[in-house]
């Protein structure tokens, strides 16, 4: 399985920068994840984390992790 990832002309279309740096300040801005890579500095997105920024994730600590026993009371024997 490969990860698909954008571009550098892509991220460049989609942060209006072609300078890594610009385009992480506008990724942050928008809550867009990305990873840098290691050899040339150049970002890496991918499509999901586009459509999925973090400020519509779900926060999970917020929701219990515990069962709701209360929909066993509706079932009727």
């Amino acid at each position: 399985m490969s990860i698909e990832f954008l571009t550098d002309k892509q991220l460049e279309d989609l942060t209006g920068y072609s300078q890594p740096a610009k385009q992480r300040q506008v990724l942050d801005k928008h809550g867009i994840f990305y990873i840098v890579r290691p050899t040339d500095g150049r970002l890496r997105v991918t499509p999901h984390h586009i459509y999925n920024p973090y400020h519509q994730q779900v926060d999970q600590s917020k929701h219990s992790t515990a069962p709701d026993f209360r929909a066993l009371s509706m079932v009727s024997n």
